[in-house]
């Protein structure tokens, strides 16, 4: 069933296998799907553009929530990241209200 529908989770595997009168935990189906090999995020990239309508560009934080496979993914879609400049101190955001509020 989970190979069927790899979109599926525990929740919605257990709930079918009781409408099949099939009584397991929802823990232990849990434990037995195939873990995913393909994090979300790389995954999403590709089902966001199906049949090479990729963007040319991606705009991204610097954040690390994007793995190595997200990027790997990215490149081979032929997309080029765009980072984002890294956001400033907090001293120098305080600098420049003051600067601000002293020009007018």
């Amino acid at each position: 069933m989970a190979e069927t529908n790899p979109l599926w989770g525990a929740p919605r595997i257990h709930g079918e296998l009781m409408k099949l009168g099939v009584e397991v935990a929802e823990r232990t189906v849990s434990r037995l799907l195939p873990k995913r090999r393909t994090p979300w995020t790389a995954q999403q990239i590709v089902d966001a553009f199906p049949n090479d309508t990729a963007p040319a560009y991606l705009l991204r934080d610097r954040d690390h929530v994007y793995g190595e496979a997200f990027r790997h993914r990215v490149h081979g879609m032929r997309i080029n990241e765009v980072l984002t400049p890294p956001p400033e101190s907090p001293a120098e955001s305080v600098r420049r209200t003051v600067h601000r509020l002293g020009s007018a």
